[in-house]
């Protein structure tokens, strides 16, 4: 009988509590209607607030007693409005501040990259326990041969703080630019791959060094969500990452060669500059992100979308129209080329780079002859055929990688 009672009572305080507000709000609803042609009433008073015109900026609205003055709003004329952008929020690695931050980042996009190949088999029949269990052993272990692959997540760290202690002692103080170059004849279709690394770092050179005495470069390959190769699958597009320093002025110099050189360059789908020149801090934070750009995994496949009335595009890394296929494929990529391979210099940019695979290579072979069962290179193609062989996926062909002369 005491928990009854206790509950109507709460029931009853409840509706009394829901009754004031409902009829205080109609109070003040009858009070404003009844007033509605008296502005000095208290009740418009406290809620009046200044309009918004058309073409001026959105002021805060004001509660007060007494009556809202409401200041001239100024109008943006058109270049005004062309002239003001809006502040790009910092993401990537543009809001590291420090080194740890960077080689962080730069593990956990490569963390992002397995865990989207290995869904691609989660769920599949047919597929043995060997095959995953060999899988992890080619992303965890170290080439018999040391060889010194991408996706190794310790090959990453230490070449990483290698190139960025060189760096620092060898760039920092002076100017730099960072260097884009995109060809479109080195754009390939992701389930033919064909990708001939020693003609774009030949016509890479060819261009650098041109544009300063040190340059240091890596070759990177993205996966576009949103466009689709002629010869069917998706496109896979390879480019170069450099960073350039040395000479008096190398972001000068690098725009005159950059406008002589890129009629050389073939178009590329998504219409950009064929050679993109920019200047750089030579910070030890910014170096850091430079390098960490060069070297990232490629764990989101963009989307681009073509401006129009002759504005830029865009690019979009949201994971909308993603398929685990795509990093499966991405991810035997990464697992097939080497730091060697892609990576290349001139001038102090071929020391940084030499000491760099130098330390890769020891550690690569030390811990080769420690583990046993090592995976040497030679296997890692073929059992990438066997793979999409029994997945049932036979449009996935082989890779040919021309890495030699």
């Amino acid at each position: 009988m005491v928990a009854e009672r206790y509950c109507l009572f709460t029931l009853d305080k409840l509706k009394m509590k829901n009754f004031k507000k409902l009829y205080a709000r109609r109070i003040d609803k009858g009070a404003i209607a009844r007033n509605r042609s008296s502005h000095n009433h208290p009740l418009i008073t406290k809620l009046s607030k200044p309009k918004r015109q058309s073409g001026a900026r959105s002021k805060k609205s004001t509660f007060t007693d007494g009556p809202v003055n409401v200041e001239t709003p100024v109008r943006l004329t058109e270049a005004d409005n062309k002239n003001r952008q809006p502040k790009r929020k910092k993401t990537g690695f543009y809001k590291c501040k420090d080194v740890g931050q960077v080689a962080k980042l730069l593990q956990s996009q490569n963390r992002k990259l397995r865990i989207k190949g290995f869904r691609a088999l989660k769920g599949r029949a047919g597929i043995p326990r060997e095959r995953i269990c060999y899988l992890k052993k080619i992303m965890r272990d170290f080439p018999f041969c040391g060889d010194t692959n991408q996706i190794n997540g310790q090959l990453l760290e230490v070449g990483f703080a290698r190139l960025h202690t060189d760096a620092v002692k060898f760039i920092s103080g002076g100017p730099a630019c960072l260097v884009t170059l995109i060809d479109g004849r080195f754009t390939t279709s992701h389930l033919q791959p064909r990708i001939n690394l020693v003609e774009i770092k030949r016509r890479a050179d060819a261009t650098l060094r041109q544009m300063a005495p040190n340059y240091l470069a890596c070759i990177e390959f993205a996966l576009y969500n949103s466009h689709k190769h002629p010869t069917g699958g998706r496109v896979l597009s390879y480019h170069v990452h450099a960073i350039i320093w040395g000479g008096e002025d190398p972001f000068s110099l690098g725009n005159i060669v950059a406008e002589k050189r890129q009629a050389k360059f073939e178009p590329n789908f998504s219409g950009a500059d064929p050679i993109r020149v920019k200047r750089c801090e030579t910070t030890a934070a910014n170096l850091a992100r430079v390098l960490g750009y060069m070297m990232k995994a490629p764990h989101e496949c963009p989307s681009f979308y073509p401006g129009k009335n002759g504005r830029k595009g865009n690019t979009h890394h949201s994971p909308k129209g993603d398929r685990h296929l795509y990093y499966l494929r991405l991810l035997q990529l990464r697992s097939l080329h080497t730091w060697d391979q892609m990576m290349f210099g001139k001038g102090e940019g071929a020391h940084l780079r030499r000491t760099a695979l130098k330390q890769m290579k020891d550690l690569s072979l030390s811990k080769a002859r420690v583990s046993e069962n090592s995976p040497h290179a030679d296997e890692v193609l073929p059992w990438w055929a066997d793979l999409y062989t029994e997945i049932k996926i036979p449009n996935y062909k082989t890779p040919v990688i021309i890495a030699r002369k």
